[in-house]
């Protein structure tokens, strides 16, 4: 796992000083009944049996329904990392202990915001239902016949995925019909999962994450119209 990047820390200095300066020619709030699509960067934290929490860069995009003082929030994120090591119960293992390398964590998101006041710059916070994918975990000196490994994989793909609740604070400021935002999120840790074979052996204990994740991001959304049929867009 790598360690937080420090340029990531002359990027957020080189946000905010952006927003400070746009904030002087800053447009209208966000228009309400408007669709926005968007991009995101930044990073995720999270941990594993094997790894103490640390970073790795993640993007993303997503699209947004704003409706008056609630808005829509439809994303998907994926942090990339190199060699991610973790592990579960597996008694068919040495020390009963399965390994596991992966490298990509894919989330899927859907998200209810409040955005408790209109203006320019604009704060907002919300949660919501997320999908967490460990994206094609490969256990590691897996032995036996081809049923065992095929379970063996089966397991390892079934703990490294599930669902989670996500609560997200950010801060948006729009200049004409482009918006630049920044938030952070929250994504609460998992249930225990336990998995069994075709003999009642019990294996899976455990999943490939651990604790909840965090990440942090910033981005730009863009303007597409009315969401509303029949209506004209605000200042579109």
């Amino acid at each position: 796992m790598r360690k937080f990047p420090q340029w990531l820390f002359g990027a957020v200095v080189l946000a905010v000083s952006t927003g400070h300066l746009a904030a002087q020619t800053a447009g209208p709030p966000i228009a309400d009944n408007q669709w926005y699509i968007g991009a995101q960067g930044g990073v995720m934290l999270f941990e594993t049996p094997t790894q103490t929490r640390g970073a790795i860069p993640m993007v993303g995009g997503h699209v947004m329904v704003n409706l008056r003082r609630v808005a829509f929030l439809m994303q998907v994120q994926e942090g990339f990392g190199s060699n991610e090591t973790s592990s579960f119960f597996d008694p068919t293992a040495a020390n009963s202990t399965r390994n596991v390398i992966f490298n990509d964590i894919r989330m899927y998101n859907g998200m209810v915001l409040v955005l408790p006041w209109k203006s320019a710059i604009q704060p907002y916070f919300g949660g919501g239902f997320a999908l967490i994918h460990v994206v094609h975990p490969r256990p590691q000196a897996v032995v036996g016949t081809p049923a065992a490994q095929q379970f063996t994989q089966e397991v390892t793909n079934r703990i490294g995925s599930y669902g989670a609740g996500s609560f997200v604070l950010g801060l948006q400021l729009r200049v004409s019909r482009v918006a630049a935002f920044a938030q952070a999120q929250i994504w609460t840790s998992q249930s225990v999962e336990v998995v069994k074979d075709d003999q009642n052996l019990v294996a899976g204990q455990g999943r490939l994450l651990q604790g909840p994740i965090h990440t942090l991001t910033a981005g730009l959304r863009i303007g597409l119209g009315s969401a509303r049929e029949g209506s004209k867009g605000d200042g579109y």
